[in-house]
């Protein structure tokens, strides 16, 4: 760091300390956890820094009973507003198949990216109407199958998936349920581009082939993080208006709006891209989240509805059924990541080193982007005094878990719990010179195992090794 921004540095890292330290986010109610006698960190009767012990570290731990609360209450929130609608979950958000199925059998539908998600989703019991098929690159295998299974709607994101779609369903007696993928935003690179009319010609195409396409509807997902319905509200009433210009140009009837998903989870927050670039450029960490500002994910949904109600009411047409593609708001709070701290080093440049075996490289990538909570597990009751930068188990500089991070004096053997663990962690996890770790899940006292921590044999098993000699 040039020495002119040192000081800059400094002051800015001071006040962020300051931030976190008086930040409500120590309370570890908000995920429906608590503290046992002994001061350790207790979810769902288990005090999870023991789990290391015998599990190993690290550790990703899973609340069934905040899972299955955190997917009722959404699921509720729908019903109260819109009850003639679904709820598919986000795979890409968290792929673990023991996570999957607590969630379907909850009531949540599936939203898929790839062939394996597909496959997962096929395996786990979906049936096809209960299957939304996103993504992108889609070849033509993957829209066969997906034809095949009659999904409920394979969205379309590029002109030529019309011609992609249409040669899949040579091989099927079934007509392709489709939707159309809007960029209603000119900086997405997702989507077909409304303003230009390209999103209006393919509507056209799809109009003159109805023994090819069963046209659904229409979907758009632009948000990320976000505890404004105004923004989620404006780009509904766009693609509404787009929804009437093809029935009156196509005479094409959007019967399904899907309308993504983006919605905040109050204990954790996507940085800004000022916030982002402090912390890449003056190792600067961003503020803690405020949990008590949030906006209920009750009141958003219904504000989201009502001006859906609304709009078609002025414009007399049906209210079509809506699809929501909710990812971290329903599994975020019910996972956390434990990783046990290896060795303290001191450092003059700045805070002291905690060496940890979890890292944005590894285990914990989100925190390179996102503000995630941590707690000392075996020590809840002592006073967060001390400053560290929490660093990864890789020989790089870059595999760091967290910089400037105010928490209790740690020690060699300390468990710490990142929380809100559960969207895209176990997604991006990776195996660079360490097997990825387990997944437990916690219940009434009660550890399951959702997935073994990889083995050796598991990382080469599709490696040729020459055999000796």
């Amino acid at each position: 760091m040039s020495p002119v921004l040192a000081p800059l540095s400094r002051f800015l890292a001071a006040r962020a300390v300051r931030q976190q330290r008086s930040s409500t986010l120590w309370s570890p109610t908000h995920w429906g956890a608590g503290m046992d006698t002994n001061g350790g960190l207790e979810v769902d009767g288990v005090n999870v820094a023991n789990l290391v012990t015998e599990h190993g570290s690290p550790l990703m731990a899973v609340s069934r009973s905040k899972l299955r609360a955190d997917a009722k209450r959404f699921l509720s929130a729908i019903d109260a507003t819109l009850p003639d609608s679904t709820a598919a979950y986000s795979y890409k958000t968290n792929c673990t198949p023991g996570v999957l199925k607590e969630l379907h059998e909850a009531g949540f539908a599936a939203e898929i990216i790839s062939p394996y998600e597909l496959w997962v989703a096929e395996t786990l019991g979906v049936a096809g109407d209960r299957i939304i098929v996103n993504g992108v690159n889609k070849s033509r295998d993957f829209v066969a199958h997906a034809v095949k299974l009659n999904v409920r709607s394979i969205n379309i994101d590029e002109p030529e998936e019309v011609e992609i779609i249409s040669q899949a369903t040579r091989s099927t007696s079934t007509r392709a349920r489709v939707s159309l993928r809007l960029r209603l935003n000119p900086s997405s690179h997702f989507g077909l581009d409304v303003t230009s009319g390209e999103a209006d010609q393919v509507a056209g195409e799809i109009a003159n082939r109805p023994d090819i396409f069963d046209f659904q509807g229409l979907h758009f997902h632009l948000l990320a993080d976000n505890d404004d319905p105004r923004l989620h509200i404006k780009y509904q009433a766009m693609a509404l208006d787009f929804a009437r210009r093809i029935e009156e140009k196509h005479g094409l009837t959007t019967k399904l709006l899907n309308v993504g998903s983006g919605f905040t989870i109050p204990t954790m927050k996507v940085m800004s891209r000022v916030e982002y670039g402090l912390q890449r450029l003056l190792q600067v960490p961003c503020d803690p989240p405020a949990p008590e500002a949030g906006l209920p994910i009750e009141n958003y949904i219904r504000r989201l509805a009502d001006a859906l109600k609304a709009y078609c009411a002025d414009h007399e047409m049906p209210v079509p059924h809506v699809v929501f593609e909710p990812g971290r708001a329903i599994t975020s709070q019910s996972h956390l990541l434990l990783t046990k701290v290896h060795a303290i080093k001191a450092n003059t440049m700045g805070p002291e080193i905690a060496m940890t075996d979890a890292g944005k490289i590894l285990t914990s990538y989100p925190c390179d982007y996102e503000y995630h909570q941590m707690f000392v597990a075996n020590r809840m009751k002592t006073a967060p005094d001390h400053v560290y930068n929490l660093m990864g188990r890789l020989c790089t500089s870059a595999d760091w878990l967290a910089k400037y991070r105010c928490l209790p004096k740690l020690h060699r053997g300390d468990v710490i719990a990142i929380m809100d663990a559960g969207a895209y962690f176990t997604s991006y996890a990776s195996n660079f010179a360490f097997p990825r770790p387990k997944i437990v899940m916690l219940e009434d006292g009660n550890v399951r195992t959702l997935r073994e921590r990889e083995t050796y044999e598991h990382l080469t098993a599709m490696d040729g090794i020459p055999a000796d000699g």
